[in-house]
């Protein structure tokens, strides 16, 4: 979602079903500054009218366009000035680092939101982070949301571990093979797409790299797949002795 120089991830779950389509639609024209696309303050209203939509403010802090912290900061303030209201929670999330989820914690306090998780399930592993609740479904989970402001998230072990590591095993997952793809979709290039302007529209990779691609990219690739899988333990391990390392160094640093 843009929003002055900035952009902003808003997570929109449980779209009724009989509107989901026309919803996604409009939300969409506004992500792309059509010139007919709704105002922001009227399409938050119509998202605030089914009680059973939610709406998240995904990785607040995160700035996806490259302002500056300090500018995206105080566009971000600026928006939740503007359009807070109409926000039901904020997102800390598992391939964040901690500071910057705690930096999500306090924004949340100083605004008034409660916090829920879930953005980080990306590849194959399950989530490092849960949300915690007692409700029936879906939308019971909502309005323990959005009505009772109350959320509870459980942080699991494996997000103590190093955040460059897992990332690098998404990767790996992404890019290995999937012999039982359910869209046949076995290789990695066979799940990429794109159009080279030649007038025969989007096509997946594998019409122009039938081989995979240039030896270059081959080797690249796999060795991106050997550090995820086979070297996994190895490299985790590497880097969670430096994460180690440099959390001692703060604390030293701070403590002084």
């Amino acid at each position: 979602m843009p929003y002055g120089d900035g952009f902003f991830h808003l997570g929109v779950h449980n779209l009724p079903q009989d509107s989901a389509t026309e919803i996604y639609r409009l939300l969409m024209k506004y992500t792309e500054q059509d010139v007919d696309a709704m105002r922001l303050r009227d399409l938050f209203v119509l998202l605030n009218e089914t009680p059973e939509i939610l709406v998240v403010l995904n990785h607040p802090m995160w700035d996806i366009e490259f302002i500056g912290e300090n500018e995206h900061r105080a566009c971000l303030r600026a928006f939740l000035a503007e359009h807070g209201e109409w926000i039901h929670a904020l997102e800390i999330n598992g391939f964040r680092s901690w500071a910057e989820n705690r930096a999500v914690l306090k924004l949340a306090e100083d605004f008034g939101f409660p916090v829920v998780t879930g953005g980080d399930r990306h590849g194959c592993q399950a989530n490092t982070m849960v949300n915690l609740t007692r409700a029936n479904s879906f939308a019971d989970f909502v309005a323990e949301v959005r009505e009772d402001q109350h959320s509870e998230v459980l942080l699991m072990p494996e997000y103590r571990n190093s955040l460059v590591a897992r990332t690098i095993q998404v990767a790996a997952d992404v890019l290995r093979d999937y012999p039982n793809h359910p869209l046949g979709q076995e290789r990695w290039n066979d799940r990429v797409f794109i159009d080279i302007g030649d007038g025969c529209g989007r096509h997946s990779l594998t019409r122009h790299w039938p081989g995979g691609g240039p030896r270059w990219v081959r080797v690249s690739l796999w060795m991106l797949r050997m550090l995820g899988t086979n070297l996994q333990p190895a490299l985790r391990l590497a880097l969670t002795r430096e994460a180690v390392k440099l959390e001692m160094a703060e604390r030293m640093s701070y403590e002084s």
